[in-house]
């Protein structure tokens, strides 16, 4: 998954308990969020920013043979700012991400390298910046935005079952920490 332009923590934890690869091959694949299914316009499929590269780059530090990266749309769920995927285009959504994942595993299948740079130095740049600002003060006070809808029914759950520690129950609410 793709979290604020880059690779959660949680999964570079993963990543670098990995055992080494030897020259193993890898595929990479973000999962990044997408608003519409009928129709295209820049900025509606989310946006790897550099999480493909830094997974990437991890597994090759681990001496991985990365053969295939690449970034696959399914419905936005959630977004700080912006609209999620409406109810009615989700399946059409999860119909195009089915058929891209079909093309990803048939490139694996017959062997194929396919290596997708997603964008030009400029943007990188830029990319890079905003992964250093969240990084360093926006995910100390975005997270923290986060609310629990009227649905929520204090269960407990989400605290209990979250893979990152990130929430914990304060006046029978879910509270999300900087994680």
């Amino acid at each position: 998954p793709v979290y604020a332009l880059d690779v959660p923590e949680i999964m570079l934890r993963y990543l670098k308990r990995l055992p080494a690869g030897n020259g193993s091959e890898a595929v990479v694949v973000a999962t990044i969020g997408k608003l519409w299914a009928g129709h295209t316009i820049p900025g509606d499929s989310g946006d790897e920013g550099g999480a493909v590269e830094h997974v990437r780059g991890v597994l090759f530090q681990k001496g991985y043979d990365v053969t295939i990266t690449d970034a696959v749309p399914f419905p936005a769920n959630v977004t700080l700012g912006r609209l999620s995927a409406g109810k009615k285009e989700v399946p059409g959504i999860l119909r195009q991400s089915d058929e891209h994942v079909n093309r990803i595993a048939d490139a694996i299948i017959a062997k194929e390298r396919n290596i997708k740079h997603y964008l030009p130095l400029v943007p990188q740049a830029w990319i890079l910046l905003s992964e250093i600002f969240y990084h360093t003060i926006g995910r100390r006070s975005i997270g923290k935005m986060f609310v629990a809808s009227q649905k929520c029914n204090s269960c407990g759950s989400c605290a209990r079952t979250c893979p990152a520690g990130a929430i914990r129950m304060v006046r029978n609410r879910p509270r999300w920490n900087y994680q």
